[in-house]
């Protein structure tokens, strides 16, 4: 793993070499979005991950070219689904659904606090991330869809919400390409992977969500 890394930093640095040389202020602020994947950690042969997001406002203050330090306000949505199953009856019911699946969505405002180290002074370099956001629980929907033999239902569910953890904390780890447009912005593409550290319930059967997605930012400023 280290020489793959090695080997990466130094195609990076051989593919920005005759680049043109710019310099980043020393406090931005951004714009981020973050597609994800989103999953949660059980041993089970029914739940599979499900399309999530994280998005927000970000600030960031460059201790030099090479290191920074960044935070912001975030809102994410994560979580998991089951797959489509087929429902059997002790007495078949032709009016009754034939498949069904939940998909289980929780949202959180996140505080995020990570360190940036970057690599390379030209206008493309490549940096990687490491930090910890908090996660503070908003509210959780559920959504059930069954398919009856001549349509599919789809419903939203409002669970009660008491059981789950309010608070929450997900160390992160990102690397990618941060390319800089001008004195004053500069856009980054990071793939990101989080992973929360205590579960979503205080029980033994419960899990950790865990989410994996690209994430996107602009960073401007004077």
């Amino acid at each position: 793993m280290r020489q793959l890394t090695f080997y990466f930093l130094t195609f990076i640095s051989f593919a920005t070499f005759g680049q043109e040389k710019v310099d980043l202020n020393k406090v931005q602020v951004g714009l981020s979005v973050s597609p994800d994947y989103s999953y949660i950690s059980i041993a089970s042969l029914y739940e599979i991950p499900k399309v999530g997001l994280t998005t927000g406002i970000n600030a960031v203050y460059h201790f030099n070219k090479s290191v920074g330090l960044e935070t912001g306000l975030h809102y994410s949505n994560k979580g998991y689904q089951t797959k489509m199953m087929d429902l059997y009856y002790f007495v078949p019911d032709p009016k009754a659904p034939t498949q069904g699946k939940f998909i289980y969505n929780y949202n959180f405002l996140d505080i995020p606090l990570k360190a940036n180290f970057s690599i390379g002074n030209k206008k493309t370099r490549f940096f990687t991330s490491i930090g910890i956001a908090t996660n503070v629980f908003l509210k959780e929907t559920k959504t059930s869809i069954y398919v009856y033999p001549d349509y599919t239902e789809k419903k939203i569910i409002y669970p009660t919400e008491h059981y789950l953890r309010k608070v929450n904390l997900s160390p992160s780890l990102s690397f990618g390409i941060d390319y800089t447009l001008n004195d004053n912005s500069h856009i980054r593409v990071e793939p990101t992977f989080r992973y929360a550290m205590f579960k979503l319930v205080d029980l033994e059967s419960s899990g950790n969500l865990i989410s994996a997605g690209l994430n996107i930012s602009y960073f401007f400023g004077k």
